[in-house]
């Protein structure tokens, strides 16, 4: 039931992909990010029209692409408990890795897997609260060493 003007379980702003194999993209979802199928509706041909799926906080909405929706890609950036943990499960489920897991320099566990169906995930932990001189300088330290 909505609670407001948006659905239950939906922020203002969510992502919405056309996908070639959308039904893998939910299997691959579901391992990878333990992602929760809230809702989907399919063709005569069982052709996701439509599907919601939950992760942690926020909805992800897909559909099969058609001519009318060709497919889509994107970058997301998602936080979760335990980056190692998801990044092993998300390669084990067929991402590949784009970046390994590392503390990064603004206050960061982050790592990068790029889905089977060339969307990136910039997966974060949130560890710590930085100044703004704070993160500058760690920047600056950042970029020399590399």
């Amino acid at each position: 039931m909505a609670t407001d003007y948006r659905p239950a379980g939906f922020h203002a702003l969510n992502t919405y992909l056309s996908v070639t194999g959308a039904h893998q993209l939910i299997a691959f979802l579901q391992a990878a990010f333990g992602a929760k199928l809230v809702y989907v509706a399919t063709d005569e041909n069982n052709q996701v029209r439509h599907a919601q799926l939950q992760l942690d906080d926020s909805m992800l909405e897909l559909s099969e692409a058609s001519t009318a929706y060709p497919p889509t890609t994107v970058n997301f950036h998602f936080y979760v408990k335990s980056v190692d943990e998801v990044y092993r499960k998300a390669l084990h489920a067929g991402g590949s890795s784009t970046m390994e897991p590392q503390d990064m320099y603004y206050g960061e566990r982050s790592c990068g897997v790029k889905d089977p169906f060339g969307n990136t995930w910039y997966i974060s932990t949130f560890q710590e609260v930085l100044t703004e001189a704070e993160m500058k300088a760690r920047e600056e330290a950042w970029k020399a060493k590399n």
